[in-house]
């Protein structure tokens, strides 16, 4: 093995284990992203409660949006459970967890869009804001999920971590 090598593969192992953007990561998808979750779903009630009895659509909807929310976090609490105690498919569960947040996040800007629309209506001062809202939540998602999925598939910390067959 050449002395190139030997460097690249102490720097690896020194890389192995939670720590770094990994931690990071763990800590968001188990403590942070949970917190924010429940945060958003109180939030949601507390705003949108008083117009329930005028648009009932919109009860309706935050139901749904409670559900969906809440899977999303139990299934990012799991993700985050799973890559902290290094389980072999936990970049799977990653993986498919990130274009599940993805895909719910689209959906509920849109939703959000649409629902601004119905209750407000298409005004020349609504519909730029709306547009604003949904194509910076849409863009926002598809960074955010971009880069997690990215570093998962690129990170020589993920990689010395879980080994180059799980990533």
């Amino acid at each position: 093995m050449s002395e190139n090598q030997d460097k690249i593969n102490e720097q690896d192992s020194s890389l192995k284990g939670i720590g770094g953007w990994l931690l990071f990561l763990c800590l968001s998808l188990t403590i942070l992203g949970p917190l924010l979750i429940a945060y958003g779903v109180f939030d949601i009630w507390h705003d949108l409660s008083p117009l329930f009895s005028r648009f009932p659509f919109l009860k309706t909807k935050s139901i749904i949006y409670t559900v969906i929310l809440s899977g999303i976090g139990l299934f990012g609490f799991y993700t985050g459970l799973s890559l902290w105690m290094k389980r072999k498919n936990a970049i799977k569960i990653g993986k498919i967890f990130l274009v599940t947040y993805l895909i719910a996040n689209i959906s509920e800007s849109i939703f959000s869009f649409v629902s601004v629309m119905v209750v407000v209506g298409p005004s020349p001062y609504s519909l730029p804001k709306a547009l604003i809202f949904l194509l910076g939540g849409i863009t926002w998602s598809v960074f955010s999920v971009a880069i997690w999925y990215s570093y998962l598939n690129n990170s020589r910390r993920v990689k010395a971590t879980y080994g180059e067959i799980h990533t």
